[in-house]
């Protein structure tokens, strides 16, 4: 269960909120705006990894109830986290080619 919760929307809400927080912040990098404002701090790998943790997590939710099976939320919501947030770690990453020109074609 996502953070020890019962209830499947407040589970499904939870992993909806956690991926938009890390879209706002983004990943990786901490640097100075300017002197006169506070810096802009990122997720670090830590905190990335702990995030992409939790989603994969989310994703053995099986729970059900009268409903049926109300854990198919979260793992939704989860693997919609998963393709966001690593095109967004691989927009931020230093060693992967973000120029697709350069593989050369087949």
């Amino acid at each position: 269960l996502v953070g020890g919760e019962g209830d499947a929307e407040t589970r499904r809400n939870s992993i909806t909120s956690l991926v938009n927080v890390c879209k706002a912040v983004g990943f990786e990098r901490c640097e100075q705006t300017n002197s006169s404002t506070s810096p802009v701090c990122l997720l670090t790998r830590c905190q990335t990894k702990r995030v992409f943790d939790s989603l994969l997590s989310a994703m053995e939710d099986y729970n059900t109830d009268r409903r049926g099976d109300v854990g198919s939320w979260s793992r939704i919501a989860a693997m919609k986290g998963l393709e966001a947030l690593t095109y967004l770690a691989i927009s931020a990453s230093n060693t992967f080619p973000h120029n697709l020109n350069i593989i050369p074609s087949s």
